[in-house]
């Protein structure tokens, strides 16, 4: 079963995302006193897989099991399985809990900004979907965060490569996305980079409070930096 994020951007984006948080919860504290508590507990979290100190002391790790100790010295992480896959998807729940929490503490006008990015993240999985679909291979199980996203993968399946453009286009997918499909969608590297546009474009138009605008969109620039780097 395919990871619920890709596994080679979880941390680096996770990171960006407390920091993030962070500047939001912090802006202008003086007349903005709600975001005490929220900035408080991100704060506390911290940054524990950014460092070269801790780093090094997983790749000292000689085993699973010994990996996953490692791990569960952390607070607040309670890791589970036997196999890397089974580790990497325990670290997915991690990390989407971690973001419920933020946002379920966070004002009201932050929480919508919480969603477009856990939309992001279900959009791996949308993006595997289209690719075995246009390919003629057979969809794979996957992991997701919201229901209608769960919705959108059944639509995939059952419907035809053909069907495909105006289904997504009933369900917000960009113009772009719907472009791509029409032309039957084998161009997999752009049909990935459409789907993430369309993600992003959610994540960029996402409402917040009007002194987070400016922290908003520096995080959008730098997803988009790490998604170009991949």
């Amino acid at each position: 079963m395919p990871g619920l994020f890709d596994n080679s951007l979880l941390w680096p984006v996770a990171a960006l995302l407390v920091g993030v948080t962070a500047g939001v919860m912090t802006w202008k504290v003086t007349p903005y006193f709600r975001f005490a508590y929220p900035s408080a507990r991100v704060q506390a979290i911290g940054n524990p897989f950014v460092r070269e100190k801790e780093l090094s002391q997983f790749l000292e790790c000689k085993s699973i099991n010994s990996f996953k100790s490692s791990l569960n010295v952390y607070k607040d992480y309670n890791v589970e399985g036997l196999t890397a896959s089974e580790i990497q998807s325990s670290l997915d729940e991690h990390f989407v809990e971690t973001l419920r929490m933020v946002q379920k503490d966070s004002p009201k006008k932050l929480r919508g900004f919480y969603d477009a990015y856990l939309k992001l993240l279900d959009g791996l999985s949308v993006k595997l979907a289209l690719k075995s679909k246009v390919l003629g291979e057979e969809l794979k199980s996957a992991s997701t965060v919201f229901p209608e996203t769960r919705k959108i993968l059944e639509v995939i399946k059952s419907v035809s490569v053909d069907e495909l453009p105006s289904v997504l286009r009933e369900r917000g997918f960009d113009e772009g996305v719907v472009e791509v499909l029409k032309s039957g969608g084998k161009d997999l590297l752009k049909l990935d980079a459409t789907v993430d546009k369309s993600y992003i474009g959610g994540l960029r138009s996402a409402e917040v409070p009007r002194e987070a605008k400016g922290v908003r969109d520096e995080f959008v620039l730098r997803l988009i930096d790490i998604k170009n780097i991949k």
